[in-house]
């Protein structure tokens, strides 16, 4: 099972068609990777175009010779293209370290980090939640919340995503024929506390869906600090490498099932 982190770090904003004079190429890589307790180790790598219009795009980097090491033996990563690369020899270990580094235009780039233990005691005060959908207009009385708690005293980071799973999702409130539908996942800020609660204004679909509590690593929580919702803004953002953008991050999980019902 492949992990996903429900968080945008990339807006992708396009909407002309870039010249030489319009065109500013950031030449310092954009790193992208999360290290899952029995998942490989995968690593991906942009680089940000600006114009000057103030719109944005990204450039994937290919050719690099990307390396990680567990402090006993360092492992090649591959490039499978698209910015991507991975090794599926190197199989994460939760409490082991972690040291990320390439070179990229004769600077090198480190990092490194460390794998939190699993979430102790996530629980859901239910397992479904009612959805909130106006009759005529009027709001009419909102259905209970469901309350997340789980164990934390270290006051470690944690973070909630919550994805719709559903093969054929069923949307909430009605749209209009030109309207973009909803997406299909959200979060909630990383917290240091012990208990979160979901509301039923949040969810846009009904169905089956996913909540998944991740333990994370402090270096994760600071990219909340200046974001806009679930976009991060990468002009001068917290980063944990040298000599790049982006995150090279530990990460664990837990996963329970929450089904959004009507009234």
């Amino acid at each position: 099972m492949k992990y996903y982190i429900y968080i945008t770090f990339f807006v992708l904003l396009f909407s002309c068609t870039p010249t030489d004079e319009d065109v500013n190429i950031l030449d310092t890589p954009i790193v992208e990777s999360y290290l899952h307790p029995n998942q490989f180790a995968e690593v991906l790598v942009k680089n940000q175009i600006d114009y000057l219009n103030g719109d944005s795009t990204y450039t994937y980097v290919n050719g690099l010779s990307i390396q990680i090491s567990n402090g006993e033996k360092i492992y090649d990563l591959n490039d499978i293209g698209n910015g991507q690369y991975q090794n599926k020899e190197l199989i994460i270990t939760e409490g082991e370290e972690y040291q990320l580094s390439f070179n990229y235009r004769n600077a090198l780039v480190y990092s490194e980090t460390y794998i939190p233990s699993t979430p102790q005691n996530f629980a859901l005060s239910s397992t479904y939640i009612q959805a909130f959908k106006p009759s005529g207009g009027f709001p009419g009385s909102i259905p209970e919340p469901v309350l997340i708690s789980f164990q934390n005293a270290n006051a470690e980071y944690h973070y909630i995503g919550i994805k719709c799973i559903e093969e054929n999702p069923r949307v909430i409130q009605d749209l209009d024929e030109d309207e973009d539908w909803p997406p299909l996942s959200f979060h909630l800020a990383p917290t240091k506390g012990e208990e979160e609660r979901l509301t039923p204004m949040q969810f846009h679909y009904y169905g089956d869906h996913e909540v998944i509590l991740y333990k994370v690593t402090a270096e994760f929580a600071a990219l909340f600090e200046n974001s806009d919702n679930s976009s991060i803004n990468i002009t001068d953002p917290p980063t944990n490498l040298e000599n790049a953008f982006g995150i090279f991050s530990g990460i664990n999980s837990d996963t329970l099932s929450l089904r959004v019902i009507s009234l």
